[in-house]
């Protein structure tokens, strides 16, 4: 038997055996000896029954210099030895899983396994396909393949079809996981935040209506997921100030949850603003105390619109805090500078819409929350470090009698002509009547009225 074919048997064993294994992650191993090739044949270590292949503590290693035999092996495979691809069998199914392990960028053998999967898939077989993409995407350098991520997307898309929600939903939540470990090993890594974007919409397309069976848990099972997220993106975004893609992904998250809001029955917000006051852990009961504490639920309507446009509010306002924040300790960095446009835009769309009805309400609270924030006042710090926010105001308002300049240095921390220059040209598209004066409170309430204004000047011009 050639060392090919032998390389390939032992490998085509394990990779059809991962169930039974229980492998959870494969890596490259480097630094074994190709010489090996040249003795026995692998399958004589009897005390390596895997040999040359490595499984330990979850995890398959193939050693670097056996991918060229076995890729070679098979391509052979693959023009001479294999029925036609038109007509998938499971045995073209098992090739191909060895094949994307060694070469996740093979686009033919992705739709093969579609086609298959479409004329004979059974359940276990959408769970395995799920479990394939899972272990490459943890591969070292092969979560930067947007051929793997598209091929997941249609798989969890399948599933959701079949009616099989609970996986469906359990899954969407795992994958955020996911995402974490991919980014974390391939910086920046833009088709992981993407993905999550899809996962925020199929979470909110899954919602039922409120009078089904059921509906209320889902809700709350949905919106964890949604501020779990977006508390560890804010967390994400404080330890990386420069990656686009994941403030581009905080702006979109926001996004999401003012639509999670608007889509919440008045029965689903009482009772999450129940939980949040009996003490309930979490960053969507810490969300929800802030509003409280904010008056941003209005308490004195029943009205679903009147609470759902005060928690959106609060939320916008949140995302501009902590983006303000980011950009007092890091005020070269051009990422956080776009990403505060977007969400003043955002806001100052969110005012036009309705007219500015209850907006400033939650803009005050926030107000609230900055003054409780410079008398260390613990529960208010405590329930923004849940939603991934770490404040680091001044500890005291500065002096009214201080110069306005000194004032809004200690806010925004300008030390370089770069955001100084940044900052003449926002003066500039907010209102040309001269330099402004911010106070210490409301900065994201004030520039987005300036902003609003110089909108409606534009918009009188070109009428």
């Amino acid at each position: 038997m050639s060392t090919h074919k032998a390389l390939h048997l032992i490998f085509r064993g394990l990779i059809d055996d991962l169930d039974c294994q229980a492998i959870v992650a494969i890596e490259m191993v480097p630094g074994l000896n190709e010489s090996a090739c040249d003795g026995p044949a692998p399958t004589d270590h009897g005390n390596k029954p895997y040999y040359p292949f490595e499984v330990a503590k979850g995890t398959l290693g193939i050693p670097t210099w056996a991918c060229p035999l076995l890729f070679d092996h098979l391509h052979r495979l693959r023009k001479h030895g294999l029925p036609s691809a038109a007509l998938p069998t499971r045995e073209l199914m098992s090739f191909t899983q060895s094949l994307l392990i060694l070469n996740h960028r093979d686009y033919s053998a992705w739709n093969q396994r579609k086609r298959w999967l479409l004329l004979n898939g059974t359940r276990e077989d959408w769970h395995d396909e799920m479990r394939l993409t899972a272990l490459v995407l943890g591969m070292r350098k092969r979560s930067s393949c947007d051929d793997v991520w598209n091929h997941r997307k249609w798989t969890l898309r399948q599933l959701q079809r079949q009616g099989d929600q609970r996986a469906y939903l359990g899954y969407l939540a795992n994958d955020y996981v996911l995402c974490d470990q991919a980014a974390t090993a391939y910086p920046r890594l833009y088709y992981a935040w993407t993905y999550r974007q899809f996962l925020d919409r199929s979470l909110l397309a899954a919602l039922p209506d409120p009078e089904f069976p059921g509906a209320l848990n889902l809700f709350d099972t949905v919106g964890e997921s949604l501020w779990q997220a977006w508390a560890g993106t804010h967390r994400w975004l404080r330890l990386h100030v420069s990656d686009h893609s994941a403030g581009a992904y905080g702006l979109a998250l926001t996004r999401c949850l003012t639509d999670y809001i608007d889509r919440c029955p008045l029965t689903v917000h009482h009772d999450q603003a129940r939980r949040a006051v009996e003490g309930q852990a979490g960053p969507l009961a810490a969300f929800y105390r802030i509003s409280q504490r904010s008056g941003g639920l209005g308490y004195a309507t029943s009205d679903d619109q009147s609470i759902g446009l005060a928690l959106t509010g609060c939320v916008i306002t949140l995302h501009s805090l902590a983006t303000r924040d980011l950009l007092r300790l890091y005020p070269t960095h051009e990422a956080l500078w776009c990403n505060f446009r977007h969400g003043l835009a955002l806001a100052v769309a969110f005012n036009r819409r309705h007219q500015g009805r209850l907006a400033n309400q939650a803009a005050n609270g926030i107000d609230w929350l900055l003054e409780g924030l410079q008398y260390h006042r613990g529960e208010v710090t405590a329930d923004l470090a849940a939603l991934g926010i770490v404040l680091t105001v001044p500890n005291c308002a500065p002096s009214s009698d201080a110069p306005s300049n000194a004032r809004w240095d200690q806010l925004w921390g300008l030390s370089t002509t770069n955001t100084a220059d940044h900052l003449a040209w926002v003066h500039t598209a907010l209102d040309d009547t001269g330099p402004h004066q911010p106070v210490a409170s409301g900065i994201p309430r004030t520039l987005a009225e300036r902003y609003q204004r110089w909108l409606h000047l534009h918009e009188a011009a070109e009428d």
